[in-house]
């Protein structure tokens, strides 16, 4: 099973982010896209985006629209979405499909519904706009309550770096609990600026599959060469087995 809190439009058309100054993936994904010589442990991520595209990048697909390219078709797929016109193109991007559900609810409550699923193995995706600050106590402390309903189940919780202070809240939720495994794994493009707006972003990862930390070893300073040299990785264990 796949399940996302958030799940957004399945699709983003990047053209009509060219005449506005939201312009991020020019310094992003638009970098990958052009570099001639990508690692091997993200080509398989980059093939994804090309199917997707002719020769210019112009599409760029969000995480339930990844979710259903490397899914197979017996395994389910449950997104939630509270926008309207988000949900609208979501179930475009994804349906027709067997084995969805795709609802108009609250994230949170919609995975504590799903959880844990009937075949006992799956990913859960955790990742809200935290436009409204309060996000950052709320997401960690509906992933711990996930956790205990399904402690063998994989956990992605995202999060951006805008103020450090509100990161280190969120870590510091995990850090106390009593998950024996999380991986933490961070991108900035810069150093932290509270005049500059969101800086990075980053992941928490419970029971992280085996070679995750190992590819990501080689991953992050891949980003950091293409995308922003004068960037900041992290990647490291808030606890372990």
């Amino acid at each position: 099973m796949y399940a996302e809190s958030h799940s957004g439009n399945g699709l983003y058309n990047l053209k009509q982010f060219e005449s506005s100054k939201n312009m991020e993936f020019k310094g992003g994904i638009q970098k990958l896209w052009e570099d001639t010589n990508p690692i091997h442990e993200i080509q398989s991520y980059l093939k994804i985006i090309k199917t997707f595209n002719n020769s210019e990048l112009n599409i760029y697909p969000g995480s339930p629209a990844i979710a259903k390219f490397l899914l197979r078709s017996k395994d389910s797929i449950a997104l939630a979405e509270l926008h309207p016109k988000a949900i609208s193109d979501l179930m475009q991007c994804i349906l027709p499909r067997k084995k969805t559900s795709i609802q108009k609810l609250d994230g949170y409550q919609f995975l504590k519904s799903k959880i844990p699923p009937p075949q006992n193995r799956g990913l859960v995706v955790i990742d809200p706009s935290y436009e409204i600050k309060t996000e950052y106590k709320k997401a960690p402390t509906i992933l711990l309550d996930l956790y205990k309903k399904w402690p063998s189940g994989v956990y992605l919780l995202w999060y951006p770096v805008v103020k450090r202070k509100l990161v280190d809240e969120l870590q510091n939720i995990l850090k106390q609990s009593e998950i024996k495994e999380i991986l933490q794994i961070e991108f900035s493009v810069t150093h932290d600026n509270t005049d500059y707006g969101m800086t990075g972003s980053g992941l928490f990862i419970i029971n992280p599959p085996w070679t995750m930390k190992k590819d990501f070893s080689v991953i992050l300073p891949y980003l950091k060469n293409i995308i922003s040299p004068e960037g900041l990785i992290k990647l490291g264990w808030l606890s372990e087995k």
